[in-house]
Parts: structure tokens; C-alpha cells; sequence
């Protein structure tokens, strides 16, 4: 699959004829079990250089979510600085954020930002190709709990920024 996940809060406009902004949406209580996802190759390059993308606008945060059961196999091939640095801007002023394509993302598996209490339990992270990029990036994020999940990838399963209340328990990678 290309992209397993993409759950965000927006204000994307209604529609492409007007420029009349939505409040918007809200994400709560979610539940995502047993999920196997596996991509081998890009369909070109620059595209999908992330499967699963958590993203919200600062003023509308995902909120209790959690996943658990899930397996991630990536393409890989991603280099250090990719992402440039961390932040993904906050591009609120245009219509496309967050950009589904918006590439390249710093993770190479997961990018969470702008959420809060995020649950991941038995998650697996691997790629097909090397990647220099962790598994996992969470940015301004409220309570992040990590447990018994593992990183195939050669740099690790975590890199974070700006995240308070950060748990870890018997993970690996």
C-alpha cells in the first residue's frame, strides 16, 4: 500500500471553486488494531517517503489515540537529512496543509505531530533498503507512550521534539 494512515485535522477548503476555510475537524478516541502494511518500492521517486502520517494543526490536536498490532514495512532508502532537520512547517496560510505528498518526511515509517496522549503497542518497523532515518518522529506531542515495539531500522525507533510526558517500555531498536 501506498499509504496506510494518513489521519489528519484540517482546514482544507470545502471545495477547489472557494477559499472559504472550514473550522476544523476534530480527532478523538481512536482505536487502530492489527494493521500489516507493506510497500516494497515508491511508485516514483520523492513520492510516499513515509507510510503513516499523524498530523494535525496545532489548535485542533489528535487526541487518545492508539495503535497497537501493527507491522510496518517500508522502502527505505532514506538519507539523514532528509526532512530538513525536523519541523514540517506549519503552512497554515495555504490550502494543502498538511500535504499528504509533502516529501521528504524525516521518518521513515511514522510521523506524528501535533497530537496528544498517543498510545503505540507490539508496533514493528522495518524497511526493505537501509534508511538513515529513525522509524518514528513525534513533534509537539502531549504524552507519548511507547511499548514493546521494535525497529528493524538501522537508526533506531525514535527521534522527538518538543514532547512532553514521553514513556518507553520494553522496546527495541
Amino acid at each position: 500500500v501506498l499509504r496506510p494512515m494518513f489521519i489528519t485535522s484540517n482546514s482544507y477548503p470545502m471545495c477547489h471553486r472557494t477559499s472559504v476555510r472550514p473550522t476544523p475537524g476534530t480527532f478523538k478516541r481512536i482505536l487502530i488494531d492489527n494493521v500489516i502494511a507493506h510497500m516494497n518500492t515508491r511508485p516514483e521517486p520523492g513520492w510516499f517517503e513515509n507510510m503513516i502520517v499523524i498530523q494535525a494543526l496545532p489548535e485542533s490536536p489528535i487526541e487518545d489515540l492508539m495503535i497497537s498490532n501493527m507491522h510496518v514495512i517500508t522502502p527505505g532508502g532514506g538519507i539523514k537529512d532528509d526532512g530538513r532537520g525536523v519541523e514540517i512547517p506549519e503552512l497554515i496560510s495555504q490550502s494543502n496543509y498538511p500535504d499528504m505528498l509533502y516529501p521528504p518526511y524525516p521518518s521513515s515509517c511514522m510521523y506524528i505531530k501535533n497530537a496528544a496522549r498517543v498510545r503505540l503497542t507490539n508496533c514493528i518497523f522495518e524497511s526493505v533498503n537501509p534508511d538513515e532515518r529513525p522509524a518514528i518522529v513525534a513533534e509537539a506531542v502531549d504524552g507519548l507512550l511507547l511499548s514493546s515495539c521494535e525497529s528493524y531500522i538501522d537508526s533506531g525507533l525514535l527521534r522527538h521534539y518538543k514532547v512532553d510526558d514521553l514513556r518507553i517500555r520494553n522496546c527495541e531498536g
